[in-house]
């Protein structure tokens, strides 16, 4: 859709080019070598000959034809194969580089790529020794011992041996003799005498003599195009299906899968020693603002912890949940007691969310290196000689401080980076020319008057950051005054205060540019700052006592650390900022004392009246200073503050999640804990009875569907019978039961009364069958997912929704697993949606990674199930691509493993992934296999690395020596016997002497892995996940109205619509669908009314939530006024319990303008007569047209004055123009003018009339509105959605221009033309006027679209032109 600007020219030239380059290639592909040249001569002069008729004898002519003909077929096909090989095959070199990242050892047999390596060495022509070695006279032999035993074989099957022969002769002989083989060969296969057979082969040939008409034609059509992946899929399916080069880098390459996808923006980024040291820091520090449990005695060892984990990623490659898993005893710190009675107080120093913490800081610790080695480089190109900037480079803590000194060598050496540009070809940023005042004035003699002020900006920014008065200013022995007016004679400055003001600009630019400055204030700021927020006037309109907005409307002084424990608070202030409905401001706590103080540290300590006016003008530097830096302070704090509340929230979602996933299938009492229930599931969706069927579905342990059925009416008595012969065929182990409205509920009590006739049935109460709710969050996403339709595509989308319920009642994990990246539309928060998506969903992805690794995973389950293998890319180490790659591995190898050793010696995986990922891949072990390759060990969560000291473990439980050990080498080992004998026994064992006797021989800490040793072995993988939950009554509401706790409960206001009245209560009806009741007492204050007489069938009205009961749905509800007042003073109470301070008197204000505003508009108005005239505000006007279409009309009153009126019109939804019409030539107060005027920018319009008007500009209007929203160009989207498709297109099209059409909602009749030059450009955009008949462009008319973007193009044309020749004479000079 995007369309070209215009192909450059060097575009052009580069196509034809490469159409030349691409026949050079085919035509070098042809001809392969010399020989072949000579040999096609040869046969040009043969046919010369023959037709020119200088060969009579027919026979030798027929002979020598087909012996050319033969040589050559048979020089072409070597050819193809050898051209295909070489397309195929990998130079040594590339070999070895996959053999090294992959750890595969790979033997090659040299020999038998012999003829492979001639050809590719330049196609190097055979001499008569290789021609007739004996190695091809052996083979020659042995074709000729096949052909003579009888057996018909291909006439080409020899041709690699008649590549070359000189003597015609002979070559004729050699056919008629391999001719008279294949008759002899033929005729036996088939039932006829050799002679018969030979009459017809003289008559008719052999069917292959015009072949190689046909060879060739194939090969030249395969010559022609190489077929790559992207002539098959649009580059969105390439990546979708991870096929690019990048995918094939991470598949091979030896690190887990996840660091590589965080670690791609920085893969080229080498840390030093120097900074992996910097690093511990850094990362404990920020890991510690939000670990306040941690104290001084903790402090030492959390660091240390902290390192620890820094070095497995960095040296290790391990990831957080094998670190976690294998070598938690890192993270552990055992305090030593002086009381021998008591034992050591363990204290776990991380938590596993604090792994994947450290993981995401590594990742902004690398970001923040390459800016600084970025800066580092750029000030090396510069070759500067400035102190400052070699100081700073060192000391640098974050991001801001690098953007410091990239601030300050603009302001300072704009003129060094500009000559730069122009003598290198630099692309280098260009400095703005607001630095070139600075730079100017630097070189003139007003700069003394600069430096007359006191200390230059380096030292004063050392006084500042050190808060030290080491450096003390010099004051001038002249008045100010007196001193500038010496710089205004002869210069462009008209009077002393304009000198003064000019100089200490000047001042204030050099520290606002001073990174030691900046680095102070805001160390500053960020220990005393504190947040204020005021509406706008589209906020005071709009945030009313119900919205939710309104609990901070008005708040001030709030700290900035309580962000931390609310962070949704925070993102909350953005979120309504971004609407333009408040603003968020920065203030700094006691800021009269911080001026003070830093004022101080700026002036001098002489005492004169000459030094307190020089003082006195440093007062005013200051001043500005502060004005000038609180912007740039403001937006860093903002901006800062708010990735670190979306990081907070985003953990708070994960450990909502992971409560979700920690769960073990549905826990009945007649199985083991994690076995699987066959679960019967029933849903009548949104419980209409004349739009929805009851479905039921039934799952078996294995995950299978089947059968299922379909109720029509679950009240009939028919209905009843036959689902109770289906549970009682079926017999589920558990009923499963949820849907999308609270009719379910009743759904459930008649399937109650079924299940317990079939339980009276059943003696043994473990067998009874019960019916539970179940949380559909994952169904109701699966229902119509892609996914669900490919696994059942003859089931309804209903039957879908209860296939996912019963899985979820087997395996919450393997369902959450299965949704991959849906996983962030089930709702965590009510305001996870101000999270940036791909945030959440990594942050979400991690809780799945951690349970799958808890459980563990059936490797040669997953391998044989598309369902169980979604949990494959969530286990240590791997991801979608090795996931992916591990499986076909296994496939190849035959489908199935039976030890996790083989994974690296059946080069499965490699040496860094099978440290992460073996522990996590179970292999069950069968006591009764006879094959020596089981190991019992590969059922448990023991590491490889550590099944020596397992075994050690088994044979001390048992107390067996070394030569009692090696009699169960024959019987499974010695782990076998004692699992299968007494695995209590390794309860008898001390664990702390091992442990001690291991980190004092090997240096290793194994305490709490010879626990898991121990645990393992007792009950290999036991279930150590969280029984399953049944849901609760709040989430069963939820679930089924739509209500969370928040949006619905005891004092909420909502509006409830009257449905029955009687003299003792009403019932009425919530928007979420369950019934209410108002009794007589709580519908009015004044109680001599009836209900009758207060409320109305069908009136909507607000009330008051007095209580739920969430059994029966139901509540309790009052439309009193006094009761509603109250709930609204509670709600505004409960903010301030937030410990927010209230700007009341704003508050009243606002208020007050509000009432006044109302009272305004209740006046009487203006009235017109016109159909389409409505005394409506602008508002009211916008709520009337959104139900209509474009370009319908609403006339309305004008509040610029009786001379005015205002039309609005719909430009499309949620996008509404209003017009200004001045009225010209009225006869009195009330009449519409006889002249009505629209001004414009380029042109006023003047109409006779209002049809006039409508017809004439409007409707016009709104028809050029539809031959924009109708040309391809047009995307629908937002401006930032029309960016995305076009970095998109450019990023699939890199050689082409682009642009599109998109409205702007902000300027209604305007559109935004966004265009992108190239690749490495920006999105840039025009503003595209709608105009009666015409669209205007940068002041010029169009009549249509073709002829706008024709003009756009010639515009942007010459625009680049023009740039172009200003480069060129910049250069000359």
């Amino acid at each position: 859709m995007g369309d070209v600007l215009g192909e450059n020219n060097e575009n052009d030239v580069w196509d034809e080019k490469s159409d030349e380059n691409e026949e050079n290639d085919l035509e070098d592909d042809t001809v392969m070598d010399s020989s072949e040249e000579e040999e096609d001569d040869d046969d040009d002069d043969e046919r010369r000959k023959v037709h020119e008729g200088f060969i009579v004898d027919d026979e030798e002519e027929t002979d020598d034809d087909v012996a050319n003909i033969r040589r050559h077929k048979r020089r072409k096909r070597l050819n193809d194969v050898d051209r295909d090989m070489d397309g195929d095959e990998l130079d040594e070199e590339d070999l070895d580089l996959v053999m090294e990242n992959t750890g595969i050892v790979m033997a090659r047999d040299i020999p038998k790529f012999k003829r492979l390596k001639r050809r590719k060495e330049k196609s190097a022509s055979k001499n008569l020794e290789d021609i007739f070695s004996d190695e091809e006279d052996q083979s020659n032999a042995e074709e000729k011992a096949y052909v003579k035993q009888g057996v018909f074989t291909d006439e080409f099957a020899d041709f690699i041996e008649e590549d070359d022969l000189d003597n015609d002769i002979d070559n004729r002989k050699e056919i008629r003799h391999e001719k008279s083989f294949r008759i002899g060969a033929y005729s036996e296969s088939v039932g006829i005498d050799s002679d018969a057979h030979a009459e017809v082969f003289e008559i008719f040939g052999d069917g292959g003599d015009y072949a190689y008409a046909l060879e060739n034609e194939d090969s030249e059509q395969y010559e022609k195009k190489d077929v790559s992946l992207h002539d098959v899929f649009e580059h969105s399916e390439i990546v979708e299906r991870m096929l690019t080069d990048m995918d094939e880098i991470i598949r091979i390459t030896d690190v887990p899968e996840r660091i590589q996808v965080l670690r791609a923006p920085y893969y080229h980024l080498q840390l030093s020693d120097e900074d992996i040291l910097k690093e511990y820091d850094w990362v404990s520090n920020r890991l510690l603002f939000v670990r306040s449990d941690i104290d001084n005695i903790l402090l030492k060892p959390f660091k240390k912890a902290v390192k620890n984990v820094i070095d497995f990623y960095n040296r290790d490659f391990f990831e957080p949940s094998f670190i976690w898993q294998n070598r938690k005893d890192y993270l552990l710190f055992s305090e030593k007691t002086t009381d021998e009675r008591k034992a050591n107080k363990v204290h776990t120093l991380l938590r596993q969310s604090d792994l994947w913490k450290i993981l995401d800081l590594d990742l902004k610790f690398r970001a923040f290196i390459e800016k600084r080695n970025s800066f580092f480089e750029t000030f090396k190109n510069l070759d500067l000689d400035d102190k400052l900037l070699k100081e700073c480079i060192g000391k640098v803590e974050c991001f801001e401080e690098i953007i410091d000194l990239y601030d300050y060598i603009y302001f300072r050496y704009s003129e060094n980076i500009k000559d730069m540009n122009i003598s290198q070809g630099s692309t280098f940023k260009r400095p703005s020319n607001k630095y070139s005042f600075y730079a100017k004035i630097r070189k003139d003699n007003f700069y003394n008057l600069v430096r007359a002020f006191g200390l230059p900006p380096e030292h004063i920014g050392k006084n500042f950051l050190e808060n030290t008065k080491r450096y003390f200013p010099e004051d001038p022995d002249k008045w100010p005054e007196v001193l500038a007016e010496e710089y205004v004679m002869g210069s462009n400055y008209l009077s002393v205060s304009n000198a003064l003001a000019v100089a200490r600009k000047v001042v204030v630019d050099e520290l606002l540019n001073d990174p030691q400055v900046r680095k102070s204030i805001r160390t500053i700021y960020l220990k005393k700052c504190y947040i204020n927020v005021n509406p706008t006037e589209k906020g005071i309109r709009k945030i009313d006592n119900d919205h939710p907005f309104y609990f901070f409307k008005y708040a001030r002084r709030v700290s900035t650390e309580n962000m931390f424990h609310d962070p949704d608070f925070y993102l909350q202030m953005i979120n309504a900022e971004d609407q333009d409905l408040v603003t968020v401001s920065i203030h700094l706590d006691g800021y009269d004392n911080i001026f003070s103080e830093m004022f101080e540290l700026l002036i001098s300590d002489n005492v004169s009246e000459i030094a307190s006016a020089w003082n006195n003008q440093r007062k005013l530097i200051l001043i500005d200073l502060f004005a000038r830096i609180k912007p740039i302070m403001e937006k860093t704090i903002k901006e800062n503050l708010k990735s670190d509340c979306e990081d907070v929230l985003s953990f708070f979602c994960r450990k909502k999640f992971l409560d979700k996933l920690d769960r073990t299938p549905y826990i009945l009492k007649s199985l083991d804990k994690g076995e699987i229930p066959r679960v019967l599931t029933v849903s009548n969706g949104r419980g209409d009875p004349t739009k929805d069927d009851t479905l039921c579905v039934f799952v078996d342990e294995n995950g299978k569907v089947l059968e299922h059925i379909r109720i029509s009416d679950i009240n009939e008595e028919n209905s009843k019978k036959e689902l109770f012969d289906f549970i009682e065929r079926r017999n589920p182990d558990v009923i499963g039961i949820s849907g999308f409205s609270v009719s379910v509920d009743f759904l459930r009590r008649c399937l109650k009364d079924i299940v317990d006739n079939i339980n009276a049935k059943q003696s043994d109460n473990n067998d009874h069958i019960r019916v539970v709710y179940v949380n559909d969050d994952v169904a109701r996403l699966y229902q119509n997912s892609e996914r669900a339709s490919k696994e059942f595509p003859n089931l309804p989308s209903l039957g879908k929704y209860c296939v996912s319920l019963a899985r979820y009642m087997q395996s919450p994990l393997m369902e959450y697993a299965a949704m991959g990246n849906d996983i962030t539309s089930i709702s965590f928060h009510p305001w996870q949606h101000l999270i940036p998506r791909d945030k959440l969903q990594r942050v979400l992805e991690t809780a799945i990674v951690d349970i799958v690794n808890l459980v563990g995973v059936n490797i040669n389950d997953v391998v044989k199930s598309s369902y169980k293998s979604n949990l494959l890319p969530y286990v240590c180490g791997l991801g979608p691509r090795k996931a992916q790659s591990l499986c076909k591995r296994i496939s190849l190898v035959g489908g199935y493993i039976s030890n996790r050793a083989e994974l690296i010696t059946k080069s499965i995986v490699t040496r860094n992934i099978f440290i992460n990922c073996a522990s996590f891949l179970k292999i069950p072990y069968d006591d009764n296999s006879t094959s020596d390759s089981s190991e019992i060990l590969d059922s448990t969560r023991v590491h490889p690395e550590d099944y020596e000291l397992a075994r050690k473990m088994a044979a001390d439980a048992l107390e067996l020596d070394e030569e009692d050990v090696e009699e169960y080498d024959s019987s499974g080992g010695i782990v076998a016997h004692l699992m299968n004998d007494d695995p209590d026994k390794l309860s008898d064992l001390i664990l702390e002497e091992y442990a001690e006797q291991l980190e004092k021989v090997f240096q290793q800490l194994k305490r709490n892995t010879l626990e898991t040793i121990r645990d393992e072995l007792q009950n290999p993988y036991e279930e150590l996940r969280k029984d399953y939950k049944d849901i609760t009554d709040q989430e069963i509401f939820t679930m089924l109205t739509g209500e969370t706790p928040e949006s619905l409960k005891p004092g909420s206001v909502i509006p409830v619509t009257v449905k029955k009245i009687s003299n003792r209560h009403v019932t009425v009806k919530l928007n979420c669908g369950i019934d209410g009741n108002i009794a007589s007492s709580q519908i009015s204050d004044n109680y001599n009314v009836l209900p009758s007489q207060v409320l109305q069938y069908g009136q909507i009205v607000q009330a008051v939530v007095l209580s739920l009961n969430f059994q029966k749905f139901t509540a309790e509800l009052s439309t009193k006024a006094s009761s509603i007042k109250e709930a609204y003073k509670n709600q505004k109470d409960s903010f301030l319990n937030r410990k927010i301070e209230w700007d009341s008197i704003a508050e009243e204000k606002d208020k007050s303008k509000i009432a006044l505003k109302k009272e305004a508009e209740q006046r009487i108005t203006r009235v017109i007569k016109h159909p389409l005239f409505r005394p409506f505000n602008a508002r009211q006007a916008e709520d009337y047209l959104a139900g209509m279409q474009r370009g319908d009309v609403v006339i309305r009153p004008s509040s610029s004055g009786p001379d005015h009126i205002a039309i609005t019109w719909k430009i499309s939804e949620g996008i509404y123009q209003h017009i200004d019409v001045l009225e010209l030539d009225k006869e009195n107060e009330f009449s519409v003018g006889r002249q009505l005027r629209v001004r414009g920018k380029e042109q006023n319009y003047s109409y006779s009339d209002l049809d006039e008007l409508i017809v004439s500009h409007i409707k016009s209007i709104a028809r050029k509105v539809d031959e924009m929203t109708t040309n391809e160009k047009f995307q629908k989207g937002t401006r930032a959605e029309t960016e995305q498709w076009l970095n998109r297109y450019s990023e699939a099209n890199p050689r082409r221009s682009c642009y599109a059409f998109c409205f702007n909602p902000k300027y209604p009749g305007f559109f935004d033309l966004c265009f992108k030059a190239n690749l490495k450009s920006k999105v840039v955009s025009w503003s595209v006027k709608v105009v009666p008949n015409a669209f205007s462009l940068k002041g010029n008319l169009y009549g249509d679209m073709n002829t706008l973007c024709n003009g756009f193009k010639m515009m942007f044309a010459a625009q680049t032109n023009n740039r172009s020749i200003t480069n060129s004479r910049r250069l000359n000079i």
